[in-house]
């Protein structure tokens, strides 16, 4: 199932797949950005409070 989710991703050109399975985000090597939802959202969090807009 992880491979058709990211093969998924990749198709669609997400930006991010975001996913709990963290050998997933160790192992994967594509061009896809995996990521964990807690560093997602404090990236997102982070990226909010230095907009100056």
């Amino acid at each position: 199932m992880d491979a058709l989710h990211l093969a998924c991703a990749e198709q669609l050109e997400v930006d991010a797949l975001i996913t709990c399975d963290d050998r997933m985000t160790k192992r994967y090597k594509g061009n896809l950005t995996v990521i964990n939802p807690v560093t997602f959202t404090m990236e997102f969090l982070q990226a909010q409070k230095n907009d100056p807009s």
